[in-house]
This record gives C-alpha cells, structure tokens and sequence, in this order.
C-alpha cells in the first residue's frame, strides 16, 4: 500500500506588540445570517415565475391576409392597408388572446410561398381583407377555404366580395385616417371581430365557405395535441382556452 503524505497547514499566528507569537483566538460574538427555509407556497411561486420564462405561454395564432402599403381601389380612393393592419386588426386580435401574424413580417429567410401555405394550414385563425380586388388575397383565401375551417373575411364595402362568401363568415368594417376617430372605429371593429370569434367557437362544425359546405370537414382538421395539453395543464380560460379546443376533438 502505498503511503499517503498529509501536511496539515498549522493556523497563521500572529506576532504581538512584545514580539511573542500568538494564535487567534475565535470571535465569540460573530454574527451569523438568519436564514429562513422557503416556505412552500414560496417555492411554488418561484417555480412558476422560472416556468413561464422558460416556457413562454403559447397563443392560437391568427394569420392575416390582406394587401400591403397604400392600395386603391375599385372607387379610386386609397387604401392605408398597413394603418389598418396596426391600428385596427392586430391590436383586436391580441385582445382576444391571439398571436396575430401577417406575411410581411416573417424576419427568417426562406420561401415566402412555403411560409404562406404553412400559415394557410396551420393558423388556428385566418382574417381576410377583401376590401380592394386584389389577386393575391383571393387566391390565399381560396387555398384556406380548401385546407380547413375557421376563417373571417373583413372587407370595407360588401360590392368587393362576391356574393357567394357574403352569408358566412363576413362583416363590414369603417377605417379613415382622421386621427380623432381612432378610437370609435376600433372600439366597432374589436366588438364585430370578437362577435364573429365567438361565433366560431360555439359553433366548431358550422362551415365557413362553399367548399367546406361540399366537402366533409371534420377529419380535415389539424390536430395540434401539444397544444391542447398546454391548454389542458396550465387551465387556460378566455378565447384563446376557448378557441384551442376548437375541433381538435
């Protein structure tokens, strides 16, 4: 066996006022800090504040169709797409408890028409602004109404949709740029919006197009389980508790 050698380090002394070496005697009065266990409702609380940091909450997301910048339209008066996008649509959505996304503010790079078709399928909620003809809006909203329910058409004059989506899912809403007005149009706007959320969600199986009025939806619904869960754990309430159950059954 081998031997181990061991040096023990004697306390440091110190020389006194006489020259004679001395060792230090141990405070007798040192004061410690009192510390107290965390009780147990404490520990719960900061596991939760921990929690939700690293697990931010998630949100039903709503995705937006709708032209961008300054567009005119059929009457030749412009059109603020972007005011409307920010002023009116994004903050009545996140008051209803959704993430709300529009194309233009993808910031990854990547395909713009593989991120499209993925918001197209995958948005718990699409709103569309069919207030001008424009191309691009019809289109996605065709490829919606093909892949799934739970869509919302916006429009600022019912002659620029077509007649056979007017009876669904549809309301007129009022926008001009007159700052003093802000407020009483977005007051209307929140209240017809959530209206027709609410609507959604107690009604999951209503049809919202003709497509889904021809085709039988219910195994075309895309199931989100990780999702629902979260819901189920965390005993979220309000729309966004509402809306994620629905037809995820």
């Amino acid at each position: 066996m081998t031997e181990l050698d061991i040096n023990i380090i004697p306390p440091k002394q110190e020389v006194s006022t006489n020259g004679t070496a001395t060792t230090p005697e141990p405070v007798a009065n040192a004061s410690v800090p009192d510390l107290k266990p965390e009780t147990a409702k404490e520990t719960l609380v900061n596991a939760e504040k921990e929690s939700k940091q690293l697990h931010p909450e998630v949100r039903p997301h709503a995705f937006v169709v709708m032209p961008f910048g300054k567009k005119k339209g059929a009457d030749n008066q412009p059109y603020d797409f972007n005011s409307i996008y920010n002023i009116l649509i994004k903050p009545a959505l996140e008051d209803a408890g959704f993430e709300a996304f529009r194309a233009d503010e993808e910031t990854s790079a990547g395909d713009i028409l593989t991120d499209m078709f993925q918001e197209l399928l995958l948005a718990d909620m699409v709103i569309c602004d069919l207030s001008i003809d424009n191309a691009n809006a019809f289109y996605e909203l065709g490829i919606r109404h093909a892949l799934r329910l739970g869509t919302i058409i916006i429009t600022q004059s019912f002659e620029s949709v077509p007649s056979d989506l007017r009876n669904y899912y549809c309301f007129q809403y009022k926008y001009t740029p007159l700052s003093h007005e802000e407020k009483e149009l977005y007051t209307s706007f929140e209240h017809d919006l959530h209206e027709k959320i609410a609507h959604v969600v107690r009604n999951p199986a209503e049809t919202d197009s003709p497509v889904s009025d021809f085709l039988n939806f219910d195994h075309f619904y895309v199931k989100r389980q990780e999702e629902k869960d979260f819901v189920s754990t965390k005993g979220r309430t309000g729309w966004s508790g509402l809306f994620v159950y629905r037809g995820y059954e």
